[in-house]
């Protein structure tokens, strides 16, 4: 059995190899990021906030990134913990509770942030257009 497994490992690697195709590579210049930055129309500064409502804007941003993170590690926290439950059932409901309640406070953040988004869009709207 072993030896099968070993001759079919073998030769799927030598398919592999053969199948590979090599290709001649330039020599390419590396600009560096602010030469893609200027190629792809983007402006140099690096901190381009011209607003106090674009200065809000960032700064939700980065709080959703974090919240996205920690959402993240409970809902890994919480699948280790019930992968190495070993058939205890108190582990098994610790992790779906963290799971659940990660999951709850997702949904609830971004709910939030589509209401306010949703209410500053109107508003913006309303101040900013005047009717004809």
């Amino acid at each position: 059995m072993f030896k099968k497994i070993q001759f079919f490992i073998i030769l799927l690697l030598i398919i592999s190899f053969c199948s590979l195709n090599f290709v001649a590579v330039e020599a390419i210049t590396v600009g560096g990021l602010q030469d893609t930055a200027t190629q792809a129309g983007l402006s140099k500064k690096v901190n381009n906030v011209s607003s106090f409502s674009d200065a809000i804007g960032n700064i939700i941003r980065v709080f959703l990134s974090f919240l996205g993170i920690i959402f993240f590690i409970l809902v890994i926290y919480g699948g280790f913990i019930w992968m190495t439950a070993g058939g205890n059932n108190d582990k098994v409901e610790t992790a779906k509770k963290i799971i659940i309640n990660a999951t709850l406070g997702l949904i609830i953040v971004l709910s939030a942030y589509v209401i306010t988004y949703i209410i500053t869009n109107e508003l913006n709207l309303t101040v900013s257009k005047p009717k004809t």
